[in-house]
């Protein structure tokens, strides 16, 4: 069962690639075009060169034995980029994104720290050992046809060739499938796709995939998640199976058995009350069996979502977006006459488009173009970052008094708030809301994972609580973004939208008379 899994695995995450198998290599394993076995360093490559496509661009050798869980397009993206003959790539997890790395002193003083947003491939200096996968370019391969599996002969074959070499960490996860904490999470990984299980059960028809959503007869055993079970197995009714499983051939399960992400191997059985936990049932060895402490360091669950979460008749379900369907369509009748003036001003004050379309992060994250009035001169946004040096605000955020984008109707636009009036656009299709947090992309929601969990799990608003309270002091501004968007998330109701409501309406009556 775990050949197959191993073999639709790097079908799917390498295609045609070279898989390098020791030679003692359990017998269950099938090998096929594009694995081959080595006895120590005695194998040499030309063997697998035939196994290769003519049209392939890069061969790749890889440990079989070892599952990489790395972004791909990455791993591409980096190989058409370099100019190097040969790159080595190894696997790091402390370079997968969505975590913060401190550097201390020798005194334990905190030195600083560097927050990853995504994952990251960092160049390092050559590998001392063999890496985790090692790309040779096609037209290459004829200078290590007789190559021995001894790393030091490839980088002296680099060098005597002229060939330049380079080496990458990249983010990722590798799995080590001879060790227990390997081989549960292949099958983690397996049951993360459907397609992969499509493909197992066709490789081996002997074996059934029993889930929640699909039990085969009502008085099979209770499934939590997704388990893999023989056809000639025996598991009682009354055991449980909280994914991943897999239950070997001629095995019994007993009355009352727990199984939580382990692997029972076959001809075993598992009596009645016991529990297995993150382990492999093979054969007991001095009364135990193998297992390992689950680790989060390992990241083979999905991580749970923090957004917050309403009933399906809540007020921000319900009426919240009846009023603001009414409102947007109050509002865009009652402007619509003017929107011709305001395009025809637009168009003669500067050359460009009407409208400006901000790609901005909605409910749970769900990208929109957010619409306004265009208020700067085209192009301005390939201006911001020769400006960021001067902006005048803390944050991700980009503010400037007298910014020389803007132009001169602009000012009068935004003074106003006209400009934000196509926004009840976005009110009225659902991608925003009257009241809620400022619509931002997601370069700004980076900054603060939790701010921006909270931010999404409600739609964006045309006006919100941050709009009116911000004090705008020196180093303050994006503290009080954060504080109020979950402040609002927190508290939101009918009563807190209609005072927001009302404070923006006097407000905009403010500015409005400010300007004649």
């Amino acid at each position: 069962m775990l050949a197959a899994m191993l073999e639709v695995c790097h079908a799917q995450i390498m295609g045609n690639a070279l898989f390098a198998l020791p030679s003692s290599t359990s017998s269950d394993v099938q090998l096929k075009s594009g694995y081959c076995t080595y006895s120590e360093a005695k194998q040499v490559i030309k063997s697998w060169i035939p196994s290769l496509e003519d049209n392939a661009d890069w061969v790749c050798i890889s440990q079989g034995e070892l599952i990489h869980r790395v972004d791909e397009a990455r791993v591409t993206s980096l190989l058409c980029q370099t100019s190097a003959s040969v790159v080595c790539l190894r696997v790091d997890d402390q370079l997968v994104g969505h975590r913060e790395q401190i550097w201390y002193t020798h005194h334990d003083q905190i030195v600083g720290f560097r927050r990853h947003y995504e994952d990251s491939v960092v160049p390092v200096p050559s590998f001392k050992d063999w890496p985790h996968r090692l790309y040779i370019r096609s037209c290459c391969v004829s200078h290590f046809l007789e190559l021995s599996l001894d790393y030091g002969d490839v980088k002296a074959t680099c060098l005597a060739n002229d060939l330049p070499m380079q080496s990458f960490s990249v983010a990722g996860v590798s799995h080590d499938l001879n060790t227990t904490e390997g081989q549960l999470g292949l099958v983690r990984l397996i049951n993360e796709h459907e397609d992969h299980m499509r493909e197992i059960l066709e490789i081996v028809p002997e074996y059934r995939c029993l889930s929640h959503e699909n039990r085969h007869t009502r008085c099979g055993p209770r499934v939590i998640g997704r388990s893999w079970v023989s056809k000639s197995s025996n598991v009682s009714s009354k055991a449980v199976l909280i994914s991943p499983v897999v239950v070997s051939e001629q095995t019994k399960v007993e009355s009352r058995a727990v199984l939580e992400s382990s692997i029972i191997g076959p001809a075993q059985t598992v009596q009645e009350r016991s529990v297995v936990s993150h382990s492999v049932f093979s054969k007991k060895q001095d009364g135990g069996y193998q297992s390992f402490e689950d680790k989060t360091f390992y990241r083979l669950e999905p991580q749970q979502s923090r957004f917050r979460y309403w009933p399906r008749w809540a007020y921000i379900n319900t009426l919240k977006r009846a009023v603001d369907i009414v409102i947007s369509l109050m509002v865009l009748v009652l402007f619509l006459p003017i929107f011709p003036v305001i395009a025809l001003a637009i168009k003669l004050n500067s050359p460009g488009p009407i409208f400006y379309k901000a790609r901005r992060q909605g409910w749970f994250g769900k990208d929109f173009d957010c619409l306004k009035f265009r208020t700067m001169k085209a192009g301005s946004d390939q201006l911001q970052d020769k400006l960021r040096a001067i902006n005048e605000v803390d944050g991700p955020q980009f503010k400037m008094a007298d910014d020389p984008r803007i132009c001169a109707l602009g000012k009068f636009l935004r003074e106003t708030y006209i400009d934000e009036i196509p926004q009840f656009i976005n009110v009225l299709k659902g991608e925003m809301s009257v009241v809620g947090p400022r619509p931002s992309p997601q370069s700004e929601n980076t900054q603060c994972p939790r701010w921006r969990d909270a931010r999404l799990s409600v739609r964006p608003g045309v006006t919100g609580l941050w709009q009116l309270l911000r004090t705008r002091e020196p180093l303050r501004d994006f503290q009080e973004w954060i504080f109020y968007d979950i402040d609002y998330v927190k508290r939101v109701s009918a009563r807190l939208d209609l005072w927001i409501c009302w404070k923006t309406f006097l407000q905009m009556l403010g500015k409005f008379s400010e300007q004649f």
